[in-house]
């Protein structure tokens, strides 16, 4: 079984059941891992440490926007994520886990640059908000805080995420011509999970802050959203996902209950938890 791993996940495992993992899995290092690993100048060299030193610890894989350009291009579904992956074997420079290592040029540079990239989608997605209520109306009416919403609210996440006619609905008024067809796009599709997390998301950030959020939310927790979105979109194409966040676990199994979702944190109970043996062959 392929796995893909996010931040909370390589911070938060105990170092044996990681190492569990890591030696019986194919576990994926989607392009948004290695950015929060490199962004974290304090955590960063404990980040890389927990890898082990080992060869080729994580298939190293691409952005979310390499895959929909595969998909455009060609016309179909990504596929096997482990065949998009970036390089073969590998191994990091041991001194990224090393204390107080100072990025050279070129690591900084795509660094901020992706940053700058999440922020865009941050603001992008937080424009999106005041639509809401036009494209679920049965939230229609709701503010920040409000009681007896939780019906609704489980109503419009059930919709964007078992409804996949609504999905390729609002990827039709997305679609550019030269995209893939609407009666194309299914749920193995890239595609498909770009326009359900965004959906997922945005129902998620309007239940937090209403109609309009605040403009200090955008770098606080929206831009934190938009990386757990690329996250939650690796891991249901791959099937399964590494996770100790709770918000992530929820999305991911709005978007797709029969994902596998492997946690070590106390807070889903719902999660296979990792077992206290070193093997954990038994989930495949």
């Amino acid at each position: 079984m392929s796995i893909v791993i996010d931040k909370s996940f390589l911070r938060g495992a105990p170092g044996h059941q990681l190492a569990s993992l890591l030696d019986s899995h194919r576990c994926l290092m989607p392009d948004v891992l290695f950015y929060e690993m490199f962004k974290d100048d304090e955590r960063r060299h404990k980040l890389f440490g927990r890898l082990g030193g080992r060869t080729s610890p994580m298939l190293l894989l691409p952005g979310t926007g390499e895959l929909l350009r595969y998909e455009i291009e060609h016309r179909k579904c990504v596929g096997l994520l482990e065949h998009h992956a970036l390089v073969g074997d590998y191994r990091f420079n041991p001194k990224l886990a090393e204390e107080g290592l100072s990025l050279e040029r070129w690591m900084h540079d795509a660094t901020v640059s992706h940053g700058s990239d999440y922020r865009a989608s941050a603001r992008s997605i937080a424009d999106l908000i005041g639509d809401v209520p036009k494209l679920i109306p049965v939230l229609a009416g709701y503010r920040a805080g409000q009681g007896g919403w939780e019906g609704r609210f489980r109503m419009a996440y059930d919709t964007v995420g078992q409804h996949d006619n609504a999905v390729r609905a609002l990827y039709a008024q997305l679609r550019h011509p030269d995209w893939p067809r609407p009666n194309l796009v299914r749920r193995p599709w890239a595609l498909f999970r770009k326009v359900q997390l965004d959906c997922l998301f945005i129902v998620s950030i309007f239940q937090r802050y209403g109609p309009k959020p605040p403009e200090n939310s955008i770098e606080k927790t929206i831009e934190h959203d938009m990386r757990d979105r690329d996250y939650a979109l690796f891991g249901l194409l791959a099937g399964a996902l590494a996770t100790n966040d709770l918000h992530l676990t929820r999305i991911v199994r709005a978007a797709e209950p029969s994902v596998v979702v492997i946690s070590t944190s106390s807070h889903d109970h719902n999660a296979p938890r990792l077992p206290m043996s070193d093997s954990i062959t038994s989930w495949a």
